[in-house]
């Protein structure tokens, strides 16, 4: 979900993407190691994956291909907090206009609005605005705020805000189908 990943790798170096490891397509000397710039987390994911540990392996081998995997994993491990916040704030919302007092016909009615409001938004504060005037009827909105959905959505110079409100209509769409 970030827009541009730069992950710094600590020792090692340019020669071992040459023999020992598959080059990233962008990586380039950093201090007393790399730094590798992934376009988004696809092209990320797609590199890790290129990663398969081949059966003969020297130690430094080993070392070089077990830092630069922490640190790949580090990103991807952070990438899930952010697709379960969106997850999380998807069931928030759900759940808000399916325990209010209404007629399911509305309920329903509620939600298919939601979700057309989300699809027009522009930015994450139309998304924000959206979320609120498409469930005003239903009483003051009060989310958990442990919730980091907003955070993420918000800060459109390191997250892809697209990607943010495609996971979160996806999210929506998914519990739409559960409630059939």
């Amino acid at each position: 979900m970030r827009n541009t990943i730069e992950i710094i790798v600590e020792n090692i170096g340019l020669s071992d993407f040459n023999s020992k490891l598959p080059a990233p397509a962008l990586v380039e000397e950093n201090g007393g190691g790399v730094l590798i710039l992934f376009s988004d987390m696809d092209e990320l994911s797609t590199y890790a994956n290129s990663l398969i540990l081949p059966v003969d392996q020297s130690d430094e081998h080993l070392r070089a291909r077990t830092a630069l995997q922490k640190a790949l994993d580090k990103v991807l491990d952070e990438n899930q907090v952010v697709i379960k916040s969106i997850k999380a704030f998807a069931k928030s919302l759900a759940s808000f206009i399916f325990d209010a007092e209404a007629h399911r016909e509305d309920k329903l009615a509620i939600f298919d609005s939601l979700l057309e409001n989300i699809r027009t938004c522009l930015n994450s504060w139309e998304l924000e605005s959206a979320i609120k005037d498409s469930i005003f009827e239903l009483g003051v909105q009060t989310f958990d705020p442990r919730l980091d959905f907003y955070q993420y959505a918000h800060n459109e110079a390191d997250f892809n805000f697209e990607q943010i409100k495609n996971r979160l209509i996806k999210d929506l769409l998914t519990i739409r189908l559960g409630l059939k």
